[in-house]
């Protein structure tokens, strides 16, 4: 067959092309979706550029809302190219619609880069600029913030006021390009950026009224109001998002709305509320097909299992995660796979294996973001202190001190880098090491500070050092009130870990009361389920000594 198809005529071929895809046309009218990519290349081998772009077009966005992203940009890039080869096809809309669906799909293989580029070109066609300054940032801000302040008091005016459907198509495009672009701000710590893009999508969304896509706005409003610490907005934020979705709300726009939500929820310790809806938002996932989100919500899934102490359950899905992410050609997601079994390695005081596996997330290049930069050198400089490799545990720890110290917290799942940091950093000045600098520990724990002012699961571990610091200083009473605080705050958030290292050091240092003995015993059912059997062996010691 190969060799007749070489002997024909470039004009034969065409012709057998043509045929083809009429073919098909008239042989699957009744369901024409899984020949989109069939007829997309008859078309374009017949040089039947309209229809050839037509299909392409079609079957990019079928593999978009399946989640196979490569696929997805290899159909669109063709399409968008074909229709400026031939001049066709280049209504404003359909342009910035491409632009949009390539940031999209550029963004879920993690191609950062080339996700900003389109979907500010998307904007751009619209004659939409993105600011790229604080000033002009903080102005449009200041503006877009006064217009959601007349959509809450004056509804009746603004809430669905866009008739015309070429201005609700644009607005809406518009919308999902500052969507995703939030994102992207999200992931470079940047939450000015992220506040100025997501309250863009508000307003656009709520112009054209009821729709998926204020579903959507509703959901990162929710994650970004929490991020400014708005928490009071973010509340407000989410019951709208979830009073939204009804049984017409797609699949995918729910998915994404849980997701959001449930990263929310996670940073203020919601772990139930948030493993729910994360679950919910896999099954979904799985069932159109996605799996990107699929991936991020098995990730989200592990991590709010954790600190209800569903330690098992939680590993097995961390290694699930990079098994994805490793079937997917994701190294995004290989990424964060290999950090969160390094979070569990460390509290089992498993530090070669700890090691290993951040060494092996550094290996995969440099395609995670500020806050991931943080959660890997702050652990990478934990395992390298426990193993004794000093001087390599101060320029790791350093190495997160000099990125947390430079942008605001924006992630919660990094709270272990901060911790990790400060815990480094600490221990060196503490124990007089050579090169450690006790105003830096201090600025680090300040910096931890912060990140608890913003998401309070971080508390407990902020009152863990403080106490720390303040026992190490001669200030006992002092330090005695940050421990039972910490436990306190992290009975109250459902940290059993974390409540579990502070008992610890309660019953390390009270005097032989019924309340050390108490603290010992909490902490020593901790770190059994958790598995940190060298907390655990030392707890047993304490308790024998007691009698």
């Amino acid at each position: 067959m190969r060799r007749l198809y070489k002997l024909m005529t470039f004009s034969q071929r065409r012709s057998l092309h043509e045929e083809a895809a009429q073919w098909y046309e008239a042989n699957f009218k009744a369901d024409q979706d899984p020949n989109y990519p069939v007829l997309a290349h008859h078309w374009s081998r017949a040089e039947i550029a309209d229809k050839a772009i037509d299909n392409m077009d079609k079957a990019g966005e079928q593999s978009l809302q399946r989640g196979a992203y490569r696929e997805a940009i290899q159909f669109l890039t063709q399409s968008y190219e074909l229709s400026q080869e031939h001049g066709i096809r280049n209504e404003t809309r359909q342009l910035a619609r491409w632009k949009l669906d390539l940031g999209i799909a550029n963004l879920k293989i993690g191609n950062l880069d080339g996700s900003r580029e389109n979907l500010e070109a998307s904007l751009q066609i619209f004659n939409r600029q993105l600011p790229d300054k604080v000033p002009e940032i903080q102005k449009g801000l200041k503006q877009q913030s006064g217009r959601q302040f007349l959509h809450r008091i004056m509804p009746f005016m603004f809430l669905g006021s866009v008739k015309d459907q070429n201005t609700r198509e644009e607005f809406l495009i518009a919308a999902r390009a500052y969507e995703h672009l939030g994102q992207l701000f999200y992931h470079a710590n940047d939450p000015l950026s992220n506040l100025y893009t997501s309250v863009n999508v508000l307003n656009l969304a709520e112009q054209v009224g009821p729709s998926p896509q204020l579903t959507r706005a509703y959901g990162q409003l929710t994650l970004t109001t929490m991020i400014m610490n708005r928490k009071r907005l973010s509340n407000i934020f989410s019951r709208l998002a979830i009073k939204s979705m009804n049984d017409s709300t797609p699949l995918t726009d729910r998915a994404m709305t849980n997701e959001f939500v449930a990263i929310a929820w996670s940073g203020i310790g919601r772990w139930a509320e948030a493993n729910r809806l994360s679950v919910e938002a896999m099954q979904i996932s799985e069932q159109i097909g996605d799996h990107r989100r699929w991936n991020e919500n098995m990730s989200m899934t592990a991590l709010t299992l954790y600190p209800q102490g569903e330690v098992k359950e939680s590993l097995a899905l961390r290694e699930k995660l990079h098994l994805a992410g490793l079937r997917d050609n994701d190294i995004q997601i290989q990424g964060w796979a290999l950090l969160e079994q390094a979070e569990i390695a460390l509290h089992q005081e498993r530090f070669d294996d700890a090691l290993k596996l951040i060494q092996t997330a550094v290996e995969l290049g440099p395609v995670i973001g500020r806050p991931e930069e943080i959660w890997l050198y702050g652990m990478l400089g934990s395992a390298h202190l426990h193993l004794g490799n000093i001087e390599s545990a101060r320029e790791t720890a350093m190495e997160a001190y000099n990125r947390l110290s430079k942008a605001p917290p924006t992630a919660f799942y990094v709270m272990e880098g901060y911790a990790c940091t400060v815990e480094v950093l600490l221990t060196l000045w503490l124990e007089d090491e050579e090169g450690a600098d006790q105003a830096v520990a201090r600025d680090a724990l300040d910096h931890f500070s912060r990140f608890a002012a913003v998401f309070p699961i971080g508390k407990p571990r902020v009152s863990l050092w403080r106490g720390t610091i303040d026992w190490h200083e001669g200030n006992q009473k002092e330090a005695l009130n940050h421990w039972r605080k910490g436990v306190e705050e992290a009975q109250r958030l459902g940290m059993l870990y974390e409540a579990g290292l502070l008992q610890y050091e309660l019953g390390r240092h009270l005097p032989q009361t019924g309340e050390r003995q108490r603290h010992l015993q909490q902490a020593k059912m901790a770190f059994v389920r958790f598995e940190a059997n060298g907390r655990l062996e030392s707890s047993n010691e304490l308790i024998a000594a007691m009698g």
